[in-house]
């Protein structure tokens, strides 16, 4: 009788399962916890797909100037597990771990921008550029600056603190500041 756990595939899977994480093979408690970490941080294909469709919402509020569409926009922005990620792979020195979330970072960023861009294709020329409210919300400001390092912070203490949650709303607080001017870049590119 052959086991389960001694089949090609599953060997093959708790390779790949080895390979995600900071460390290839957890010798301690301590990197086992953090190798579970990297597997919450590692994003799906559905962050990317949420990212898109962020970026789509955030076009159609640049568009239309319709600022409460962005609170769409926030309540379905996924957690950027990547950028996290990529924080405390560097900590580790996980530089492999770090270098592929940065790439998933990427990814991530392009997902969102290529949102806005095809809205702002599809605006073209009957989009004229005024002083909308998301001009003016994207300015860098000092308070904006500020409440996104905070909740940075606060997101990776709740990362190390509180294995059982994932700090979505830190994240997305701390990425606003990012993200909106990706948006009009890419909505803007887009209208030509």
């Amino acid at each position: 009788v052959i086991s389960l756990n001694e089949t090609d595939f599953d060997s093959k899977a708790r390779e790949r399962y080895r390979r995600r994480g900071f460390f290839g093979n957890p010798d301690t408690p301590k990197k086992v916890i953090l190798n579970e970490l990297a597997h919450r941080l590692t994003p799906s294909l559905g962050d990317f797909a949420l990212m898109f469709i962020c970026g789509m919402i955030t076009g159609l509020t640049i568009w239309f100037d319709l600022p409460p569409l962005l609170l769409a926009v926030f309540a379905i922005f996924p957690f950027l597990g990547s950028f996290f990620g990529f924080l405390i792979g560097l900590t580790t020195g996980s530089f492999g771990f770090a270098a592929k979330a940065f790439v998933n970072f990427l990814i991530t960023g392009v997902s969102f921008f290529l949102g806005a861009f095809l809205i702002g294709y599809a605006a073209g020329g009957r989009f004229t550029l005024d002083n909308s409210f998301l001009l003016n919300a994207v300015q860098p400001s000092s308070l904006l600056l500020f409440i996104a390092a905070v909740s940075t912070i606060l997101a990776l203490v709740r990362l190390v603190t509180r294995q059982d949650r994932l700090p979505e709303k830190f994240s997305t607080a701390a990425f606003t500041a990012a993200w909106l001017p990706l948006g009009l870049a890419g909505f803007l590119l887009g209208t030509g």
